[in-house]
């Protein structure tokens, strides 16, 4: 941090108060004369919009908050963020688009990453090629889910909806997270011994138990025998060592292709088509009007990419989608921290994209055409819509 940040930001009380981030920003030579305007009235706006104790609520970085994180932050990445943020909620604000719909799932820490920011996002990008956008459009009844946004193009005053998700992390993923970091934090607690090995299977949290329980008894061991240990069973194989023979450890990991001082984890899969064809296309193609024709929207684990052919995915997608005679396609997105040059590549109504926004981020978007949707569409909408999903 920087002398000014000690200087001002000196207690936690400090650092929710908006005036203190003004304050900050009018005194720092980290910024251009340009970015001090911009952000001396972004956090103006947040403040007016997200409420002067909406930092103090969200501020314990425990919660998590995407918002207040980007405010705390300091550098070009985070303040284009947050100018972005403040610039689209001031132009919602002056639109009939259930705003207060918007803001309270940016306020909300379960909300703002899954619903709040996806839903600003995605409008956003319907917003700068002419679409009108309001959230939240159909008042919801008892249980009976409705879409996220209703756009209308305001040249022909064609309507259509938007169904907006977030693919979570499978159970698989998430039971065998729970392995690797169970086994890996037990081999750095006391006593912290030269260690080295591999996890060989899934298993339930009993015998996770019975795992824990042995490498303690193999340190236990090595250290009263002061010598290099290996045990495998068809579950786990790792070796230790005292401090005096760790050379043992890394002869036996590079032997075996393992990295010393770590664990290898079972290998994760990150491609989700078939949850996605089989679990969130059929939950969230009902949510749209039967009488309108709707897009789906939804966000997956930055690696799925990397897993699953983009081209390869359309065709299992597409059959999917043609059981719903009224939803116009799929959108499968994603962001990582990359960067690379703008590419984008068609398959006759289908495309994939691959861009940089934010300077350092890289969203990947894949858009599946249904060419059984049965409503017709003016080719204007079409068009734009097109430049909506790629922008």
């Amino acid at each position: 941090m920087s002398k000014l940040s000690f200087e001002i930001f000196k207690t936690v009380k400090d650092r929710s108060n908006w005036d203190k981030h003004i304050e900050y920003i009018k005194r720092s030579d980290e910024v251009t004369e340009e970015q001090r305007k911009k952000l001396i009235t972004t956090y103006q706006i947040l403040k007016n919009e997200l409420g002067k104790g909406f930092l103090k609520n969200t501020i314990d970085l425990r919660l998590g908050h995407t918002i207040t994180n980007y405010v705390l932050m300091r550098g070009d990445e985070a303040y284009s963020w947050i100018i972005w943020l403040a610039e689209n909620l001031e132009y919602f604000k002056k639109r009939d688009c259930n705003y207060n719909e918007l803001i309270s799932k940016l306020k909300s820490i379960k909300d703002c990453d899954s619903e709040g920011i996806p839903f600003l996002e995605i409008a956003e990008s319907y917003r700068k090629v002419g679409f009108e956008v309001v959230f939240e459009p159909l008042k919801k009844r008892s249980n009976q889910k409705t879409p996220d946004l209703k756009i209308v193009n305001p040249t022909n005053n064609e309507t259509f909806y938007v169904e907006i998700s977030r693919l979570n992390e499978s159970e698989d993923r998430l039971d065998k997270r729970k392995i690797y970091y169970t086994i890996f934090d037990k081999f750095l607690s006391p006593p912290i011994l030269p260690f080295g090995g591999k996890i060989l299977k899934k298993f339930e949290d009993k015998e996770l138990s019975e795992v824990i329980k042995k490498i303690d008894y193999v340190k236990k061991q090595v250290q009263n025998q002061s010598d290099f240990s290996v045990f495998s069973n068809e579950s786990i194989e790792f070796a230790l060592a005292p401090d005096n023979k760790e050379k043992k450890v890394k002869e036996w990991c590079e032997q075996k292709k393992y990295d010393y001082g770590n664990i290898i984890s079972l290998h994760h899969n990150f491609d989700e088509t078939n949850r996605i064809r089989g679990n969130k296309i059929p939950k969230k193609a009902p949510q749209i009007p039967i009488n309108h024709f709707g897009l789906i929207y939804i966000t997956v684990h930055p690696l799925y990419f990397y897993a699953k052919n983009p081209f390869e995915a359309i065709y299992d997608f597409e059959n999917k989608l043609n059981e719903f005679q009224n939803v116009l396609g799929l959108v499968v997105y994603s962001k990582i921290g990359d960067k690379s040059d703008d590419t984008v590549y068609f398959d006759k109504l289908h495309f994939f994209s691959s861009r940089t926004v934010f300077k350092t981020l890289r969203k990947d978007i894949l858009f599946v055409f249904n060419n059984k949707c049965e409503i017709k569409i003016f080719p204007d909408t079409l068009e734009k819509i097109y430049c909506a999903i790629n922008n």
